[in-house]
């Protein structure tokens, strides 16, 4: 089992307990109450990667937009019922509290031989326990936190100031494999000891965030699972640490440009695969058959010392 398994059957039990029943109830109540264009909205507006605060983020946007005299009238009417709406706002509310409640989460994760003893303070069933072992285990066992540890002051344990300067400097609409966070690298590092650094603070926050949105994404039903049926050929290759796949699909596929999640999960031979989509596309003329694309990065089906 790798990050990425562990994350998403950790998402599914989620799914199980009292809270995270309670909030996967307000999603699919949310979803069929909202007119679909206003659904629709509240989710475009969602920013990559932010895992449950992407909801609240989007609505804070929506909320923000709401006084402009220049929006046209279908997409004030989204807005308009959206800021009527009290079960958006609850639903929203509880996604910021679960937001909370990762971050605390796998920022304990991290921390060599402590394991947490819950998702925030609910309720842990065997199972939930479990999984949450397995997580911690599959985290320590990528290596990466003995790596960022090498680079931190031992008097106070904090990162180097160039650690923070990249951070600051992230395009937060950018994703993780972008060629801007690339270039970002390149253009700090004044020298290979250096960029170990920034690789080692990159693949930390990678995974971080790659947990949090496939638990995510696993526990509202928002990944994208694919089956042999619906791929007509996926083409892999290998980019320094970075796996980029692209994924020919069928026709039963034409739906994929109005997906809202960012995870997918399909088998290739013998192994369950997660990737990042990052880019979809859907293209087709009279002389072409319809061809529908997607592209992304998919996790390393083998991560124990991942850096290595």
């Amino acid at each position: 089992m790798n990050l990425s398994e562990a994350s998403y059957r950790l998402g599914q039990i989620l799914r199980r307990i009292k809270e995270g029943q309670e909030l996967y109830q307000l999603h699919e109540n949310l979803k069929s109450r909202l007119s679909h264009e206003s659904w629709d909205c509240l989710n475009k507006m969602r920013t990559i990667m932010l895992h449950y605060y992407a909801f609240p983020a989007s609505l804070s946007i929506i909320v923000g937009n709401s006084n402009r005299d220049d929006l046209p009238l279908p997409l004030k009417n989204q807005i308009d019922e959206i800021n009527k709406s009290d079960e958006t706002k609850a639903f929203c509310s509880l996604c910021e509290s679960f937001g909370r409640s990762m971050e605390n989460f796998v920022k304990e994760l991290f921390v060599p031989n402590k394991i947490p003893k819950s998702f925030a303070d609910f309720s842990t069933p065997p199972q939930l326990r479990r999984a949450i072992q397995d997580l911690h285990v599959v985290v320590s066992r990528t290596g990466i936190f003995k790596e960022i540890i090498k680079y931190m002051n031992p008097s106070n344990m904090e990162l180097p100031p160039l650690i923070n300067e990249f951070e600051s400097k992230i395009e937060k609409q950018s994703h993780h494999f972008s060629k801007s966070r690339r270039r970002l690298l390149i253009g700090l590092a004044n020298d290979e000891e250096e960029m170990k650094m920034l690789v080692a603070f990159h693949s930390f926050k990678t995974s971080m965030d790659l947990i949090k949105q496939i638990i995510f994404e696993s526990h509202l039903g928002l990944m994208l699972f694919l089956d042999d049926g619906q791929i007509q050929s996926v083409k892999v290759k290998k980019r320094k640490r970075a796996i980029h796949f692209t994924a020919r699909l069928n026709h039963s596929m034409l739906d994929i440009m109005n997906w809202y999640g960012s995870i997918v999960k399909f088998r290739r031979g013998i192994h369950d695969e997660f990737g990042l989509i990052t880019k979809r596309n859907i293209r087709w003329n009279r002389s072409e058959d319809i061809k529908i694309k997607i592209e992304g990065y998919l996790y390393p089906l083998y991560d124990r010392d991942i850096l290595n």
